[in-house]
């Protein structure tokens, strides 16, 4: 469980997973999350993992890779703020990459099940994560 005050709250507001959400929805939200904290080298979920939770990304440094023949690919290093996690959260389908801490890094961990208790927030969470989603396949397929 985490410990809901001001600051935490105008930093968690800002999220855009969270945009529309309530105060009281957003408390109730963070205080069922909770702090995840990985060393240098230590991974929050590996490529192929089943997942129920989503992650806000706190302090420190981590990236996001891919396996591939040679190895390791990085996709996006993670800025505090960033979410990940989202798409098995959606799809209920296996983690499509791993989260590897570069630093001493945090992130607050949502789960599923804390998500859909309130079917307002859920809604407001579930459509923001969409918009997420499209944003980041939009930009990749420019990419391509």
């Amino acid at each position: 469980m985490v410990k809901v005050d001001e600051t935490l709250l105008r930093v968690i507001s800002a999220v855009p997973v969270f945009a529309g959400i309530g105060r009281l929805e957003l408390i109730a939200l963070l205080t069922n999350a909770s702090r995840v904290e990985r060393g240098t080298n230590q991974i929050f979920f590996d490529e192929g993992d089943t997942g129920q939770t989503f992650f806000v990304f706190i302090a420190g440094s981590a990236t996001i890779e891919k396996r591939t023949e040679t190895g390791w690919q990085s996709l996006v290093d993670l800025r505090p703020g960033d979410t990940f996690g989202e798409m098995a959260l959606v799809d209920g389908g296996k983690r499509s990459a791993r989260v590897l801490a570069t630093s001493n890094a945090v992130a607050l961990m949502f789960q599923k099940n804390d998500i859909d208790l309130s079917l307002e927030a859920a809604i407001v969470i579930y459509r923001n994560i969409a918009r997420i989603l499209s944003k980041r396949l939009r930009h990749y397929n420019e990419k391509l």
